[in-house]
């Protein structure tokens, strides 16, 4: 799964979104707040593997996406840091590699 502003590349890659995940990440416009409990249930599956932000510096790259989906993302309870670049930042679902 890409995160926000990387979107493009599912088209650049020819990849099919995640279902039940917005296709950008733009809360209030691309998905409402309503569905954050659906939307984590998701990032919660087996489904999504990896996830990847960009970053600029140090800091990750959360753009529009809820601070929400971003810490339950983040935040080490439920992904882990995979691959840390210096633009780019992959986390890998604990449910594939506890």
């Amino acid at each position: 799964m890409f995160g926000p502003r990387l979107e493009y590349l599912y088209s650049q890659y020819n990849l099919i979104p995640p279902e039940n995940l917005p296709l950008w990440w733009h809360v209030g416009t691309s998905y409402s707040h309503s569905r954050i409990p659906e939307i984590r249930k998701t990032l919660s599956s087996p489904a999504v593997k990896f996830i990847v932000f960009e970053k600029f510096g140090d800091n990750i790259d959360s753009a529009l996406m809820d601070q929400e989906t971003f810490k339950f993302i983040t935040d080490s309870t439920n992904y882990t840091i995979f691959q840390n670049n210096k633009n780019t930042i992959i986390f890998m679902n604990k449910k594939i590699h506890p």
